[in-house]
């Protein structure tokens, strides 16, 4: 496995993690990758787009076919468990599903849920989110025992680690040797320079064009995630 960007540690394992890019918080300047981010999160089609090729583009070599490795995502704030239904217009499941046809890998989408809704986490701490999260994660009694070796949990911003090592955990509780990796778009950064040298071409954003209707409303409702700012310190990454 190629050298990764950080570990997300638990109980005296590690897990690598990945992620293309910084997401920057506007207070700190909220770059052009940063604001694409956002438009993935408010569900923007174009967005997707850029995201799965970059994706792709970047890791594609590491989801291996195999009839033991699994992707599964992160839980919306509003999801208790995803709806496979509705899943292809969550913009994860989206992405999720055509990383999984293109390099024809499973990707579980019911395996994992939460035992009960919890508050929004933004603003806390890691020892808060840990202690809100780490027990409220759940597995599909489908997928339990099993023989899945490797698990691949993707998101699209990370900041503490705190819901993957909590889903992680859930993990454990059945598979007690999986080897859990992270993969995330990007990862919460306080420097306003991060994605200066990125190898990720930043894209072409018309500053008087950019949201759309539900772009716009997904802003307006979510400003708080603009004052947010992390650094090692504060979360479960080690280097």
């Amino acid at each position: 496995m190629e050298n990764c960007d950080e570990w997300l540690y638990l109980d005296g394992r590690k897990a690598p993690v990945y992620y293309l890019c910084g997401y920057i918080p506007k207070s700190l300047g909220n770059d052009a990758l940063s604001k694409k981010m956002l438009s993935f999160k408010a569900g923007n089609f174009q967005a997707r787009q850029f995201w799965l090729e970059q994706i792709l583009n970047s890791y594609q070599h590491l989801f291996a076919k195999d009839e033991f490795k699994l992707i599964i995502r992160s839980l919306g704030h509003n999801e208790l468990y995803i709806d496979l239904n509705m899943d292809y217009e969550n913009p994860l499941g989206y992405l999720c599903y055509r990383i999984a046809k293109t390099v024809n890998c499973r990707y579980a989408s019911g395996m994992i849920h939460k035992v009960k809704a919890i508050p929004p986490l933004k603003g806390l701490n890691k020892e808060d989110r840990w202690n809100i999260v780490k027990d409220n994660y759940g597995l599909s009694q489908l997928f339990r025992p099993g023989v899945y070796k490797t698990v691949w949990f993707v998101d699209d911003i990370i900041t503490t680690g705190a819901t993957a090592r909590a889903t992680w955990k859930a993990l454990l509780d059945w598979y007690p040797d999986v080897d859990f990796r992270v993969i995330a778009l990007a990862r919460t950064v306080r420097d306003h320079d991060y994605n200066m040298n990125s190898t990720i071409l930043n894209p072409e954003i018309n500053e008087n064009n950019i949201l759309r209707e539900e772009e716009g409303i997904y802003f307006s409702n979510n400003l708080n995630l603009f004052g947010i700012e992390f650094d090692n310190s504060d979360t479960f990454f080690i280097k």
